[in-house]
């Protein structure tokens, strides 16, 4: 089971669609409206213990706002490093 676990979302992404999944969340095609990840079926069963890991507080959710492909070495030394350590 995971320990603690970080999110990231590019807000600008055209890699990963749709950009809400990049926090288990998903978008309803019915409707186009994005469901949230404490409403998700996934969340819900907790299948890989990611509504345990929320519970506690161990899950960082990043919003990037720029593309995917805009990865910078800020984003690796501000974000990423102080993460990890």
């Amino acid at each position: 089971m995971l320990d603690q676990v970080m999110l990231v979302k590019f807000l600008q992404d055209e890699m990963v669609l749709p950009k809400e999944s990049a926090f288990f969340e998903s978008v309803d095609p019915e409707t186009d409206k994005v469901i949230p990840l404490v409403e998700s079926e996934f969340y819900i069963q907790d299948y890989i213990g990611v509504k345990q890991l929320d519970q506690q507080g161990k899950i960082k959710f990043i919003e990037i706002d720029d593309s995917h492909l805009k990865w910078t070495d800020e984003i690796t030394k501000n974000i990423f490093i102080p993460f990890l350590v």
